[in-house]
């Protein structure tokens, strides 16, 4: 009876040792130091018409920035999706504004006024059932000059 509860310890001692000390497989992911929640970004799938699933374009793939003004310029294709989508989470004590120009193929060629408050977010969308094409400039500034602290991602889908 010792020899059985010997083999039985010993074989469970194994089988701990082999659960604690298992490779863990995580997804696919982006690392940022610095940022919430450990700074760990990952990628949300979009599934399209057919059943596909594939990653949406972020030509803002979400910037941490701290400073007095935040600039950013990039290009959308129609080909890459219907809509935009721009956030803007503002973790600063006073309101910010936010400006985007636009222009190109079917952007618009306008310009976008917004004041985000004080500790607040907001998700600007535009749409085209054609696509979503042109090029985007963001310009974030405050009243005060003072140095600001921000999080921005664009994404098309």
């Amino acid at each position: 009876m010792k020899k059985l509860f010997t083999v039985v310890t010993c074989v469970a001692t194994i089988a701990a040792t082999l659960l604690v000390s298992a490779p863990v497989h995580a997804t696919p992911t982006q690392v940022l130091p610095n940022t919430p929640n450990g700074g760990l970004l990952i990628p949300s799938p979009i599934t399209g018409d057919h059943g596909n699933s594939t990653l949406e374009v972020t030509p803002i793939g979400g910037d941490y920035y701290q400073g007095t003004a935040y600039s950013r310029s990039f290009v959308t294709n129609k080909e890459n999706g219907k809509q935009l989508n721009l956030f803007v989470q503002n973790n600063t004590s006073a309101k910010i504004n936010l400006h985007v120009d636009t222009s190109g193929n079917n952007a618009g060629g306008y310009g976008y006024d917004y004041e985000i408050p004080a500790n607040g977010s907001a998700t600007k969308t535009w749409a085209n059932d054609f696509g979503i094409s042109g090029t985007w400039s963001v310009y974030i500034t405050n009243d005060s000059g003072a140095k600001m602290n921000l999080y921005v991602r664009a994404r098309q889908f």
